[in-house]
């Protein structure tokens, strides 16, 4: 799309989703969906549960017992290993109420109930069943895929505290590229030696357009990449006590010229191009709604 002398864009991807069954008859109808179907490893894996009463009676849910019902996931690899189960007392409806004939979306992260670091295809499946009901119902199957990707810029910075004398804790911040279904894309991962804190999706590979990361003296993570022609994604995460987190999102034209990271004012910070206008150089995609 095109309007006057400036190309607009969408910087956003739309929420992807993979195929929907309710079972015929059934008293519940369960249906999944993820938000992808290729993970880059250790990204966080969304998982969307949707679930509407066909009993004519509210259905109550119990706590950590799972003694009035439950919600479980079955994970197989197509490479025929064992996916191992983190937390086997997860029960994603711990505490639900579902009113008669209401239905009901669960968000969760599926990979904090089993371990999926492993590259490779799975296939998901979850079941749900309640004390009241005879039978349990099981969802549709969606297969996800899970890659490794290559790490293109790395840096290792140390978390800021306000100790004097306490050890600095040294995390690795990486910029990664991996492809999912709409091409390359660069995430952002922090870690250490232990721990995975994030991953986050960041834009487009947009090829012969070299990415630029760097850390401020108070190690925050800026990076620059080229998102559309003509137009730059320029972020600031913060690392510090172990959580990442997103301080400022600018987006930069690159006129009169080329933006890139400089510290030639003494401070890291984006010489060249200019501020974009939202709405007037580029647009962002609004989330999509939940499903009703």
């Amino acid at each position: 799309m095109k309007t006057h002398s400036h190309v607009r864009f969408q910087v956003l991807a739309a929420l992807v989703v993979i195929g929907i069954a309710v079972p015929c008859h059934a008293q519940i109808g369960i249906s999944l969906k993820s938000r992808f179907d290729k993970y880059l490893r250790y990204e966080p894996i969304e998982m969307i549960v949707t679930l509407r009463n066909y009993s004519g009676n509210t259905l109550v849910f119990g706590g950590t017992d799972r003694k009035q019902g439950h919600l479980d996931f079955m994970v197989t690899s197509h490479a025929n290993f064992t996916v191992p189960q983190i937390d086997r007392a997860a029960n994603p409806v711990q505490d639900l109420i579902l009113g008669a004939g209401e239905t009901r979306q669960l968000k969760l992260r599926l990979n904090k109930i089993y371990d999926l670091q492993r590259e490779g295809s799975y296939t998901v499946q979850c079941q749900i069943g309640h004390e009241r009901q005879e039978n349990d119902y099981r969802s549709n199957s969606i297969t996800i895929n899970v890659s490794k990707g290559n790490v293109v810029i790395f840096r290792r910075v140390g978390t800021p505290t306000t100790s004097t004398t306490e050890r600095i804790k040294e995390v690795t911040a990486s910029l990664v590229m991996f492809h999912d279904n709409h091409g390359a894309m660069y995430c952002l991962r922090v870690e250490d030696d232990r721990f995975v804190y994030d991953t986050i999706r960041l834009g487009p590979y947009i090829q012969n357009a070299k990415p630029e990361m760097d850390a401020d003296s108070t190690s925050d993570i800026h990076i620059l990449i080229m998102v559309r022609a003509r137009l730059y994604s320029y972020s600031i995460y913060s690392v510090a006590g172990g959580a990442v987190k997103l301080r400022q999102q600018l987006y930069y034209a690159s006129e009169p010229n080329i933006p890139h990271l400089s510290r030639k004012s003494g401070f890291l910070k984006v010489s060249g191009g200019r501020v974009a206008v939202e709405g007037k150089d580029y647009e962002l995609m609004q989330p999509a709604k939940a499903e009703r």
